[in-house]
């Protein structure tokens, strides 16, 4: 896996889209940093420029990169539930992109329990875009053929693999704003489960 993790992150360097499987679902990944693989990610999946795109990390460390300090309570929030299927939307830092940020005080973070993508960011040395592989409004594809019929030529690269995630439920989605939890998108985990470990903290 470590080649193919090495061409990976070529292409996502040199600005290029990667289709990659993650826990949840397949996923479509670029660099961040660099507003024309965001902006062709962007048409790919004819998805507004106000949505946003998800950020996947490698770990803890890389949220110093797109995010100021974030609140203890949230830290707690990620070392519980990281790696996996929670997304928390922090305020963003300079490094952040209108592309990335749908024009939002936000950025959306996620530290994702599979070693590619982790294993992707964590080589880059920054975080890689997560939004799900699918055309805006279509069922993300669930393995490495469906990944090649919907989007070869439109890729530069499908990363081989041989799982089938077709059923793998979307991360849930939250925000943390005047020191309150808000629930932006009911997901794998639970609203109520992370209630619990938020209110634990007090």
């Amino acid at each position: 896996m470590e080649d193919e993790i090495n061409q990976a992150v070529k292409i996502i360097e040199s600005g290029g889209i990667v289709c990659l499987p993650t826990d949840t679902q397949f996923g479509l990944s670029v660099d961040y940093k660099n507003d024309l693989a965001l902006q062709k990610l962007i048409n790919l999946k004819s998805r507004s420029e106000n949505a946003g795109i998800p950020l996947l990390l490698a770990n803890v460390d890389q949220l110093k990169l797109v995010t100021d300090t974030p609140p203890d309570d949230v830290i707690n929030l990620c070392e519980h539930f990281w790696p996996g299927a929670l997304t928390i939307v922090m305020p963003k830092n300079n490094s952040i992109s209108e592309f990335v940020s749908g024009g939002h005080s936000g950025v959306a973070l996620r530290i994702p329990n599979h070693d590619v993508p982790r294993g992707i960011a964590a080589r880059l040395g920054r975080p890689i875009t997560g939004t799900s592989a699918n055309f805006t409004g279509m069922t993300p594809v669930g393995n490495y053929d469906e990944a090649q019929n919907n989007f070869n030529g439109l890729v530069d690269y499908v990363f081989p693999t041989s799982e089938n995630i077709t059923q793998g439920e979307p991360s849930t989605i939250i925000e943390f704003t005047n020191n309150k939890l808000n629930l932006l998108r009911q997901g794998a985990i639970p609203f109520e489960t992370i209630e619990k470990v938020y209110n634990r903290s007090y």
